[in-house]
């Protein structure tokens, strides 16, 4: 309990997978290694240990290198190759470099992660770059880091409008981000999560809008919405849209619903359907409308679907040719949570 570093390349190193370490109230203040060799800043290590950071202050301020604190696997033979796990709380910090980072950069193989996790609640203080993530999984643990990321209540100030993500993940890393975001000058909504699985409460994943001008005949047409709308959760889906077609993300989406209109410029009968493309299937209707004329709308359930699903809709007419002419009114809406 309380205590504080000045100065020195690592406050804390915690190392072995039956490691556990709280701390509180301790002030890590870490510093550049001066006239000893070069090492790389980390203010606190964590190989295969267990570390509680409650309270104090964590400072790694001097220059960008290193991070605030750096999570790696340890070699261990008797209980398993393995990361461990850091939790943050109400911990003031001021960092150039990246708050924490998760890196296997000594190339330990095949380690345990599913039971790892970096939780940060609670931050409070200030941080000075935008070159990176502010929590980030590294190159080196990319494929093998299935452990989790949970933030809640921070509030960090940014001196300049940042542009990269608040957290890097890898595609098995499963994060629980809280939506209000990092603070001031930080990147807003869930486009601020790059990469991983990320957990979130029910909301609109796809905005796509404006089929003007497309022509519809007896058969059936996926219809080309031509303005997908983001926003600052939608933005972050913005490479899952493609003439037309939502592809659901890595780790999947739960509860899925659509919502669907179109107008055309006569006054022929129009029917509007959803299909679903199972990864490595053939589509598969989920809905069911009653064509009317002119205007065609469908509102369907279609539960929980698998990454690599596709999601489109897919419209035609009881006889000849037609225009959909409905501009921005015309939209497909898809809604879930994760």
């Amino acid at each position: 309990m309380g205590g504080h570093t000045v100065g020195t390349p690592c406050a804390v190193k915690a190392i072995g997978t039956q490691c556990y370490i709280n701390i509180i109230g301790f002030d890590a203040v870490s510093g550049a290694a001066g006239d000893l060799e070069p090492v790389t800043q980390y203010t606190i290590t964590i190989v295969g240990a267990q570390v509680k950071h409650i309270g104090g202050e964590l400072q790694h301020n001097n220059n960008i290198f290193g991070a605030g604190v750096l999570l790696s696997p340890i070699a261990d033979p008797d209980f398993g190759n393995t990361y461990g796990n850091y939790s943050s709380s109400e911990v003031h910090t001021e960092c150039a470099a990246q708050r924490v980072l998760i890196a296997n950069l000594d190339g330990v193989p095949s380690p345990i992660s599913n039971r790892s996790s970096v939780s940060v609640y609670g931050d409070h203080g200030y941080h000075s770059q935008d070159n990176g993530g502010l929590i980030s999984v590294h190159d080196s643990s990319l494929a093998d880091y299935a452990g989790s990321i949970h933030t809640d209540n921070m509030s960090l100030y940014a001196p300049v409008q940042r542009i990269q993500p608040n957290i890097v993940a890898g595609p098995l890393t499963h994060v629980y981000y809280d939506e209000r975001g990092f603070g001031t000058n930080f990147v807003k909504g869930l486009q601020a999560v790059s990469g991983g699985i990320l957990h979130f409460t029910e909301r609109p994943v796809a905005i796509l809008k404006n089929a003007n001008g497309q022509t519809l005949n007896t058969s059936l047409n996926t219809v080309i919405w031509t303005e997908p709308t983001f926003n600052d959760d939608t933005y972050r889906w913005r490479t899952n849209i493609s003439s037309g077609v939502f592809t659901v993300p890595t780790g999947g989406l739960k509860n899925v619903k659509v919502d669907s209109v179109i107008r055309i410029n006569s006054g022929a009968t129009v029917s509007l359907d959803i299909f679903v493309t199972p990864s490595g299937s053939s589509p598969i209707v989920r809905s069911l409308t009653m064509p009317k004329a002119t205007t065609a709308n469908v509102s369907t359930f279609l539960g929980d679907l698998a990454a690599g699903d596709k999601v489109f809709a897919q419209a035609k007419i009881d006889s000849g040719t037609a225009q959909t002419n409905g501009g921005a009114l015309e939209m497909m809406v898809i809604t879930a949570s994760r």
